[in-house]
């Protein structure tokens, strides 16, 4: 008896690994949502357990975690030491909650996040260009420029110049998809800055638990229908604009859990007046609760 439940349990062994080499092989190459689950039904003979359950026992959630549609996977670098760095370097250490040594005298951390054509690139462009007291810490990425994108939208960088700022302990947070790269530097602002951070809600999620006190806006689009036009007219290509908006609803709930202030971009004038609204806001309120009764 023993030797059939053994024997049994390495062919299923065996099976397992087979499906997840495919899997993992496929997933290079790019899968949806629809192409997971046509995955999982075709091998019901590997695991006959609810597909959650298949997903676990296959170790097959971190593969799915790196896909673009179901969500980047956000890494977040430590504090302080935990990454390789070259003999010598020195780490830089970044407590809990606030900016200090080498990011100079930072004023507030300002958190721009919200879904792929919401127009964050473009209202905080605005924003900038109104107050030139706000640094704009620019996220790093190793995909390629889109028709029509600004040289400074991000720092485009290659595999290898990413790698090294990793290495270096560079990056406050940054996500690995299937096909780039992309990271929020460690911010050098200057004395008596804003500081912010143009990212995705994930990102931002990290951003927020290294400072807690941090600004967070989640910018939306008046619809999805406005959110897919814009995405179309900036060149995504329609599977990516398909992927977009399909993750635009996952998103915004992630950013109701980082009490992020929800702001509807109708138009960017108005918008950038709103946001300025709310940096005075809290600026205010800090204030008044540093005052002593």
């Amino acid at each position: 008896m023993t030797t059939v439940v053994l024997h049994d349990a390495l062919e299923w062994a065996a099976r397992t690994r087979a499906f997840r080499e495919r899997f993992v092989g496929r997933c290079s190459a790019g899968l949806s949502l629809a192409d997971v689950r046509a995955e999982l039904e075709r091998e019901r003979h590997v695991l006959p357990a609810r597909e959650v359950d298949r997903l676990a026992e296959l170790r097959l959630l971190p593969v799915l975690e790196a896909i673009p549609a179901v969500g980047g996977k956000v890494r977040v670098a430590p504090a302080h030491g935990g990454c390789r760095r070259p003999r010598g370097h020195r780490a830089r250490r970044h407590p809990r909650g606030r900016l200090v040594g080498p990011v100079g005298g930072a004023g507030m951390i300002i958190v721009v996040s919200g879904p792929g054509g919401a127009g964050k690139g473009t209202v905080v462009a605005a924003w900038r260009e109104r107050d030139p007291k706000l640094y704009v810490n620019r996220s790093w990425t190793t995909r390629e420029r889109r028709p029509g994108e600004a040289e400074d939208a991000y720092v485009f960088a290659t595999w290898d110049e990413f790698q090294r700022r990793i290495d270096d302990g560079g990056f406050l947070e940054w996500v690995d998809f299937l096909d780039y790269r992309q990271g929020s530097p460690v911010p050098e602002p200057p004395d008596g800055h804003d500081v912010i951070f143009e990212i995705d809600v994930y990102g931002a999620k990290a951003v927020k638990e290294k400072f807690p006190d941090a600004l967070c806006i989640y910018l939306e689009a008046p619809s999805r229908d406005v959110q897919r036009e814009r995405l179309v007219h900036r060149g995504d290509t329609p599977e990516r604009v398909k992927q977009r908006v399909a993750r635009a609803d996952e998103e915004a709930a992630a950013a109701k859990d980082l009490d992020s202030v929800l702001v509807v971009n109708h138009e960017v004038s108005d918008t950038v007046d709103h946001l300025a609204a709310l940096v005075d806001e809290r600026r205010r309120a800090a204030r008044a609760s540093s005052e002593p009764d």
